[in-house]
Order: structure tokens, then C-alpha cells, then sequence
């Protein structure tokens, strides 16, 4: 039986090893988290220009980057602002707040919003595979396209091909467009790829060109990287971003706690956590003796009945029999005649130990410890009384 635990796959060691390999992977997490949120965003599967999935846009970004244009995956809210083309990837769960606020902070800068088009799922454990559940709900799409500029969405099926950018391209069963919104660009399908009327913030209304599935016609490619070379300043970069750059306002939890003046303290925090836990599995010192419930010894006995006359609440109506007791010592200690009894006693004794400014020494202090109210003011009146009797001669 004992073996059996022995062998077992729970063994001590084991738990210790899974546990701090959590935590761990937890504390790489966190700080990935703070400081590369684009790559936190490669996992799960999300229309994100990191995501291989087939409504990802990695092939894209690949491409832009063995094309030639310098490209750059933004990893900060700052650089939402820096010149250059933004191309904007949006999924179905970004809030088309931060969409707005992006368009603010790029101003007269030219940015290209690519919506998305697809409800998808995972296969399997591989979030690269995905299947498609249907559209996406139309009037998220609308926010979405709202954020830039007034239109709706709507999807249409094409017989034929397509001309994108001067490039013929195999037009998708059903073409997402909005043919209803803000400028038509000339030499796109009508709704394909629209301009607000302001800025140079430009909607690609269906992502099956430029994501990863558009990306196996190599049309469709050369179609994308026209409309880039088309829709770019001659030696601008190429900026690329998700909406959730414009989540994290100023510096988020994660930067706080990392970065200095907080930095020591958190460290702290880890030390003192990481000595709590060697703590609970590793033992520090010998065993700690289980002592009796009663010891042994006239002073153990006198302990333990004061404890319980404590507990009970009796201390302070033993005032009267500890003066009385106190008195005898005191007689026995002065030398006192046997035959003196009571109020005799006290005087003979307090004439035995006057001092100047102290006529009845004895007499004061076995009176404080009869009319004591408290056990702490007890204690304060024996204690002073023990002591004064203590040093008589």
C-alpha cells in the first residue's frame, strides 16, 4: 500500500514542481501582458494581423514585409499618432470606441480600417484551425463602420469577377460592402473601400481580400499590395495595429507594479510570498513539544489556580483575605506581641514603620487592597503592598 503512494504520479515533488511551474508561466504571462500586448493578442483566435488563423492577417503582414515598404507592428498607444499608413485589423469584439479614439489620434493622417466579416470557432486544441458559425452580427459591423463614418453594411452576391486596383480578382460568394457611405475610391467595387470625407481614413468593408484565406490567390495579393502602394506617401512606413493599443490608457496595472518607484515593493511582495511557501513544505526547527495541560510544582499549581480564578472572575473579592493574610506577615516580620489582634495590630505596626510624610505606612496600603474594584487595580495595591513588607527589617 505504501509503495503504491510512493509510485504514485502525486508525489511530493511533483506537486512542488506543477505548482511552481504555474506559477511560473502566470508571472511570464503577466509580463507579457503589460509590456507586448500584440503578442498576448496571438493567442485565441481573433481577425488580429498576428493570428494565423484563416480570418487572421499574417500573410499579409508577411507579404508587406518581403515587399519591400517598411512595416511595423505598433506594440504602444503612442505610436498610434506617428506618420506613415495605419492599417487598422478590427475584430468583431472591439469596442468602436477605442476605433474612435485611434481616428482622433491620427488626425490628418492616413489610416485604413479593415472590418471584419466572420464568426469563427476553434478546432480542436489548434487555434489555428477555425470554422466559420456564420457572419458576423451586422449591426456590430455598422458601430464598427460608424466609428469612422456614417454608412451601413449590407452583403450581396457577385456573378464574375472583380477589378481591384487595375488587378482581376475571384469576387467572394457573398461581397460585404457599404456602397452608402462616405467617398467611393475609383478603381475598387462600389462599397469596397470607401473615405471619410474629412480625413484620410479609408474602410476596407470585406477582409476575404487581405486576410490569411484571400492571401492563397495570389491575385488577391497582388491586388492588396497595389492598393498599400497606392494608398501610401512615397517613404512612409507602413504601420499596422488592433483597436486594443487604445485600451490601455497611460500605464496600465502590470507597468505600475514593474516599473520604478514600485518596483522594490513588488519584489519585496514576491521574496516574502516565495519565503511563505517554502515555509508551508519545508519544516524550520524541531518539532515543537505538546506540553501538559497541568505541570508540575507548587508554582505551576499557584498558576494555574490564579488562572482560573481569573477566568471566573473571582480575583478582585480576594482583596480582604490577602490584607488579612499580609498583616500576619507583617506582624511575624516587625516582631510584633502575640496578644495585639486587629485595629491594636495596625497601630502598633504603623508606629513600628512611620517615616516622615508616611504615619500609618501598613494601614494605607492594606486599605487600597480591600476596596480594589478591579483585578488590575488589585494587582497594583498587592504588588505595592508585598514589596513595602518586603523591605522592613
Amino acid at each position: 500500500m505504501s509503495s503504491a503512494r510512493t509510485n504514485g504520479p502525486f508525489t511530493q515533488r511533483m506537486v512542488v514542481l506543477g505548482i511552481a511551474a504555474s506559477l511560473i508561466a502566470g508571472l511570464l504571462f503577466f509580463v507579457l501582458a503589460s509590456y507586448a500586448p500584440n503578442a498576448v493578442s496571438k493567442i485565441g483566435v481573433t481577425a488580429t494581423p498576428a493570428s494565423n488563423s484563416a480570418v487572421g492577417y499574417s500573410g499579409f503582414v508577411q507579404l508587406m514585409k518581403a515587399a519591400g515598404p517598411e512595416t511595423q507592428l505598433l506594440s504602444r498607444q503612442e505610436d498610434l499618432a506617428r506618420p506613415g499608413l495605419l492599417i487598422l485589423f478590427v475584430d468583431q469584439t472591439d469596442d468602436p470606441d477605442m476605433v474612435k479614439e485611434i481616428a482622433a489620434l491620427r488626425g490628418e493622417e492616413p489610416m485604413l480600417m479593415v472590418l471584419p466579416k466572420w464568426d469563427v470557432r476553434p478546432i480542436g486544441m489548434n487555434g489555428n484551425r477555425v470554422r466559420s458559425t456564420g457572419f458576423a452580427a451586422r449591426s456590430r459591423l455598422d458601430a464598427l463602420l460608424q466609428a469612422v463614418l456614417p454608412g451601413d453594411i449590407e452583403r450581396v452576391s457577385v456573378d464574375g469577377p472583380l477589378s481591384i486596383a487595375g488587378v482581376t480578382v475571384r469576387a467572394p460568394q457573398q461581397l460585404q460592402r457599404a456602397p452608402d457611405a462616405g467617398y467611393q475610391l475609383d478603381g475598387f467595387p462600389p462599397g469596397l473601400l470607401i473615405e471619410a470625407e474629412d480625413f484620410p481614413h479609408l474602410v476596407l468593408t470585406d477582409p476575404d481580400f487581405i486576410n490569411n484565406a484571400g492571401m492563397d490567390d495570389i491575385a488577391n495579393a497582388r491586388a492588396m499590395a497595389t492598393m498599400v502602394d497606392a494608398l501610401r506617401y512615397t517613404g512612409d512606413p507602413l504601420l499596422i495595429a488592433t483597436p486594443r493599443l487604445a485600451s490601455g490608457k497611460g500605464r496600465n496595472l502590470g507597468k505600475l507594479l514593474l516599473d520604478p518607484p514600485f518596483l522594490p515593493l513588488t519584489l519585496i511582495l514576491l521574496f516574502a510570498g516565495l519565503l511563505a511557501l517554502l515555509h508551508g513544505f519545508v519544516r524550520f526547527g524541531p518539532v515543537a513539544q505538546r506540553g501538559r495541560v497541568f505541570a508540575f510544582g507548587k508554582s505551576a499549581l499557584l498558576d494555574t489556580t490564579a488562572d482560573l480564578l481569573s477566568r471566573a472572575g473571582k480575583l478582585p473579592g480576594l482583596g480582604p483575605s490577602y490584607a488579612e493574610t499580609m498583616r500576619r506577615r507583617a506582624a511575624e516580620r516587625l516582631g510584633a506581641p502575640p496578644s495585639l489582634s486587629g485595629d491594636k495590630l495596625e497601630a502598633w505596626l504603623d508606629h513600628r514603620a512611620a517615616g516622615p510624610g508616611d504615619p500609618q505606612p501598613l494601614t494605607t496600603r492594606l486599605r487600597a487592597v480591600e476596596n480594589a474594584q478591579g483585578e488590575e487595580e488589585l494587582h497594583r495595591h498587592a504588588r505595592a503592598l508585598a514589596q513595602w513588607i518586603k523591605g522592613q527589617t
